[in-house]
């Protein structure tokens, strides 16, 4: 089984062989079928024998150095070349430790883990996809300026107010990214147990809602004139006046006239919800319900489609669905006579009928007594599209006796959503709490679905060891992936403790605990104890005078302090996923 490298993986690239060592998992020596080469593209080859799990170590000339974990199913010969394509009998491969870093380069920017689909059959070839992790989900947004991200945080008091890291990192994040990002956090309150109102930390920019309805009337009012009158939704009827009137409760037509109103667009939806009664008349009332009219007159000219609901003598009623273009009238859905509605009937029946024109697709709908609606389908032609216009309305024939009424009006365009895009926050960190108080309020702290999850605890633990404190950690996680089974989890290691607290000893090996623990469950981590403690004073200027918490820069300021040294360490890592 034969095996390649590219060098895309490497953020450090081996000189010749000797770099390369290949080792059971348990870091026993292997006997290769093919030794290790190296080509001048710092390709990496060598074949095993058999199927296993193999550790291989990538060094510099330096001695710098990455190892990966590569589970080997089946048989065949396969490559991992610079494009990031996987073939073959590999079922995974993640980078399981960090031998050591150079410059800026971090953990996370070496792909950390990289999961491979395992192969349906043994030698076909599968594709590698990098697991998504907080910061590349966060870099993406940046380099596009678009999407939408819900975070929650979960701690103690180094991030649960304006002043601290968190706060920091999504003011730096934001003026790093596009203006129309916005950012905004609630905070929980601990002593009402809710959360706050919304506190905008980047305001950003949306496009509103374009289209959706354009016109409602609902003709709760007395109106002798509706032509020139006000809608219940603030619009302006037009059309012939002496015909439409409103008697508080519903519109009526005793003539042809139409009601109308110009929906500025073609394609268009409206709808009309009718009362009426099918008693025995000597003549047939209708209503017409008209879509894409090229006027406000259509009784006597223009281009439109129409819907239309005729109840005969008998008090029988049938629908149709018709077009008029250049003063043809020709039937595009064939009439229904078994409507549902009631046959000579003084008993008030309800019926909807709605009609919508999409390019050249026409489709209505009868519903008769808020039962199931019967849909039809018709077409216009293209050059029967081209000569309809913008307007849409109703009119009633034959209607002196009043047996039909406008109940409700409704003409829509269609709708095209407006774009927001950022973050939000909610910030459920509690001042002196450890994971147990998140752990028992899961549903309360992260009411909504989260894309991300900041963990960042520790200082409150007391003397508790390592495997203690990880153990609890993750108690909090399983119990939080019960609810959230898709967020992506970023744990953050916390500053170091100085004089005079009397658990520094005890925060740092826990700490130290959580950066094994990150590695082994595949969580993203970011090494702030790390940071601080490489500082020439190892981060004591940072420090607080209770030896705890960071310091933290004036409020609404970016000024140097430890919150904000965290949060550009932060806003570095996400920086080294961005393609921008």
């Amino acid at each position: 089984m034969a095996i390649q490298f590219g060098p895309a993986f490497f953020s450090t690239i081996p000189g010749d062989a000797s770099d390369v060592v290949v080792t059971t998992l348990g870091g026993s020596p292997v006997t290769l079928a093919t030794p290790v080469s190296v080509d001048e593209e710092g390709r990496v080859s060598f074949a095993v024998a058999q199927p296993g799990v193999y550790s291989v170590l990538v060094r510099d000339s330096a001695g710098f150095g990455v190892t990966y974990t590569i589970t080997l199913t089946g048989a065949g010969s396969g490559n991992v070349p610079g494009n990031g394509t996987i073939y073959d009998y590999i079922d995974r491969l993640s980078v399981s430790s960090i031998a050591g870093m150079r410059g800026d380069i971090s953990a996370e920017a070496l792909v950390e883990a990289l999961d491979i689909a395992t192969p349906s059959t043994p030698g076909g070839s599968t594709g590698i996809i990098p697991i998504s992790t907080p910061c590349s989900r966060l870099a993406t947004m940046a380099d596009f300026g678009a999407g939408n991200l819900n975070i929650g945080y979960a701690g103690d008091s180094t991030m649960n107010d304006g002043q601290d890291w968190p706060r920091a990192f999504m003011k730096l994040y934001g003026n790093d990214t596009d203006p129309s990002l916005g950012i905004i956090e609630r905070q929980w309150n601990s002593g009402t147990e809710t959360y706050g109102s919304d506190i905008t930390i980047k305001a950003g920019a949306a496009t509103p809602d374009v289209g959706g309805p354009v016109l409602t009337d609902n003709f709760n009012r007395i109106a002798s004139e509706l032509v020139g009158s006000t809608t219940s939704g603030g619009q302006t009827w037009t059309g012939t006046a002496g015909t439409w009137s409103a008697d508080g409760s519903v519109g009526r037509a005793s003539g042809t006239a139409a009601l109308m109103f110009d929906a500025g667009s073609k394609d268009m939806t409206n709808v009309a919800e009718m009362i009426i009664n099918t008693s025995t008349d000597s003549v047939s009332p209708q209503t017409r319900v008209y879509a894409a009219c090229t006027t406000s007159a259509p009784a006597s000219s223009g281009n439109y489609v129409w819907a239309q609901l005729v109840v005969n003598t008998s008090g029988a009623a049938s629908f149709s669905v018709w077009k008029r273009v250049g003063g043809t009238n020709t039937q595009i859905i064939s009439t229904d006579n078994t409507t549902g509605i009631a046959t000579n009937s003084a008993t008030p029946q309800n019926v909807k009928i709605e009609i919508s024109l999409a390019i050249q697709q026409v489709s209505a709908k009868l519903t008769v007594n808020d039962g199931t609606p019967k849909t039809y389908e018709g077409t216009v032609t293209e050059s029967d599209y081209a000569a309809l216009g913008t307007y849409a309305g109703y009119a009633m024939l034959n209607n002196a006796a009043g047996r039909h009424a406008l109940d409700a009006a409704t003409i829509s365009v269609p709708l095209t959503p407006g774009v927001s895009s950022g973050i939000r926050i909610w910030n459920g960190a509690v001042a002196g709490s450890t994971l147990a108080y998140a752990q028992s309020r899961i549903a309360s702290l992260y009411p909504e679905p989260l894309d991300i999850l900041f963990i960042c605890t520790g200082h409150n633990y007391g003397t508790m060891n390592g495997a203690t404190f990880v153990a609890a950690v993750d108690d909090f996680i399983e119990a939080f992936q019960a609810v959230h089974p898709t967020t992506k989890i970023l744990i953050t290691s916390q500053n170091p403790q100085k004089s005079p607290s009397t658990t520094i000893a005890a925060h740092a090996a826990r700490q130290a605990a959580l950066r094994d623990y990150a590695a082994e469950k595949g969580f993203e981590y970011l090494p702030a104890y790390e940071m601080f403690a490489s500082m020439p004073d190892g981060g004591s200027s940072f420090i607080m005078s209770d030896g705890i918490h960071p310091t933290s820069p004036p409020f609404n300021t970016l000024e140097d302090s430890g919150a904000v040294r965290w949060a550009q360490a932060l806003l570095d890592q996400v920086n080294g996923f961005r393609k921008i």
